[in-house]
C-alpha cells in the first residue's frame, strides 16, 4: 500500500512540474559577470523555503551581495520550518514571507510577491523544487536566477551546478554570486549566526558558569529519529570522557521528543541536561557556550562552523545515493559516517577515537 501511495505522490509531483514548467533558454553564467548590479536591481527576493540549516549556509550569499551592493533591498521567502531564524538575518532582509504549504496562504503569498514587482528572484535550492517552480512561475519578476539543474528552463539565468559529491553545499550555492560580478576567490564564505548581547548573556545564565576548563556539548538527535546515536552509545561515550578527562564538563542537549532518553543518559552519568527552550535562537545561545560539540544534526554543525567551534559530526552517507554530507565549514572538525541510515550503527570506538583527536587539536589550537 505504501509503495502504491508513493507512486501516486510521485506521479502527482511530475504532473505539477510539467504544469509549472517555463520555456526559457537561460543564459549560463560560469564566471564573474556584471549581469546584476545596483542600477538594474533595486529589489530581490530569495527563495529559502526549507529548513534551518539551509538558511545558515545561505548567509554568505546575503553578506557578499549586500557588501558589494548595500542599497539593493533583500526580501526572503522562508518556510514554517525555518521562519524563526528571521530575527538572525534582519540586517540583510527588510521583509520576510512564510510558506506553510496551505493553499489559501500560498495564494496570498504569491499575490503579495506579484505586487512587489521584483527585479530579480534568486532560487537558493540546488535540488529541483516544485515549490520554487510555483513561485518562479507566478512571481512576475523581471529576472529569475537559479542553479543549473533539471528545472533550468524556469530561469532566465543559471550558474553551474558543481559536483555534489566533491563540493561543499556552501561552495555550490555560492556560484549564485557570479552574475553579480563577484569573484569567489576574493571573498569570505564563512558562516555566521548573530546573537545579541542579551541572547549571549541568557545562554550563559541558563547553563551557568563553566565548572571545568572545557565544556563539551552533546546534541542527541537530528531532524529524524534515525539521526540518534542511541542511549547506550551516549552513556558509554560520556563515561569514557569522564574516566579519561578530568577537565571537561558535559552538557546534554535534546528536543522534547528525546527528553526521556536524555534524562536516562544524565541519570547514568555526571552530565547535565540543558533546558528545553522554545526557539532555535535560545537553543543556539547555549550551544555557543560550548568549546567542543558532538552532533548528528546539521543545523548544529553549521552553528559550530559559524562560531569556529571544534566539532565531531555524525553523518549517514550512502555512496552513490546522496551528495556529500553537509560537513562543518572552515572550522576544526572530525566527521564520522555510516553507510547505514541508522546512526546507532556507528561504533563507540570511532567516536572515542575522534574525541581524543579533536581534544588534542583543541588543546593546541583552542
Amino acid at each position: 500500500m505504501k509503495k502504491f501511495l508513493k507512486k501516486i505522490e510521485l506521479s502527482t509531483k511530475n504532473i505539477i512540474k510539467i504544469a509549472l514548467k517555463n520555456k526559457f533558454k537561460p543564459q549560463i553564467i560560469a564566471e564573474p559577470t556584471n549581469c546584476f548590479n545596483a542600477s538594474n536591481v533595486k529589489k530581490v527576493l530569495f527563495l529559502r523555503h526549507d529548513r534551518i540549516g539551509d538558511v545558515l549556509v545561505s548567509i554568505p550569499i546575503f553578506r557578499n551581495i549586500k557588501s558589494k551592493y548595500p542599497n539593493i533591498q533583500f526580501h526572503i521567502l522562508l518556510s514554517h520550518k525555518n521562519f524563526q531564524l528571521k530575527d538572525s538575518i534582519t540586517k540583510y532582509s527588510t521583509k520576510f514571507y512564510c510558506y506553510n504549504k496551505k493553499i489559501l496562504s500560498t495564494i496570498k503569498t504569491i499575490s503579495k510577491i506579484r505586487k512587489e514587482q521584483y527585479d530579480l528572484i534568486i532560487d537558493l535550492l540546488d535540488n529541483d523544487s516544485a515549490t520554487s517552480d510555483l513561485f518562479l512561475k507566478f512571481s512576475k519578476a523581471k529576472n529569475l536566477l537559479g542553479i543549473q539543474k533539471e528545472n533550468q528552463s524556469n530561469y532566465t539565468y543559471v550558474v553551474p551546478l558543481l559536483n555534489k559529491h566533491k563540493y561543499h553545499i556552501v561552495e555550490r550555492i555560492a556560484q549564485l554570486l557570479l552574475p553579480f560580478d563577484i569573484n569567489l576567490s576574493d571573498i569570505d564564505l564563512s558562516l555566521e549566526y548573530d546573537l545579541n548581547d542579551k541572547d549571549i548573556l541568557l545562554g550563559e545564565e541558563r547553563l551557568g558558569t563553566k565548572t571545568k576548563e572545557i565544556r563539551l556539548g552533546i546534541n542527541l538527535s537530528g531532524s529524524s529519529p534515525n539521526k540518534y546515536w542511541g542511549k547506550q552509545n551516549n552513556i558509554d561515550f560520556i563515561k569514557y570522557v569522564e574516566q579519561n578527562y578530568n577537565n571537561i564538563e558535559i552538557i546534554i542537549f535534546s528536543v522534547i521528543s528525546f527528553k526521556s532518553q536524555a534524562l536516562e543518559i544524565a541519570d547514568n552519568t555526571n552530565a547535565r541536561l540543558a533546558p528545553n527552550l522554545p526557539t532555535f535562537n535560545e537553543f543556539a545561545s547555549m550551544i555557543k557556550t560550548c568549546d567542543i560539540i558532538l552532533t548528528p544534526d546539521t543545523s548544529v554543525v553549521h552553528l559550530a562552523s559559524a562560531w569556529k567551534k571544534h566539532c565531531i559530526a555524525l553523518f549517514s552517507h550512502i555512496p552513490g545515493r546522496i551528495a556529500m554530507p553537509w560537513l562543518p565549514y572552515k572550522t576544526q572538525y572530525i566527521a564520522i559516517t555510516t553507510e547505514s541510515e541508522d546512526f546507532a550503527s556507528i561504533p563507540l570506538s570511532k567516536v572515542t577515537e575522534a574525541f581524543d583527536k579533536i581534544y588534542s587539536i583543541y588543546i593546541n589550537h583552542p
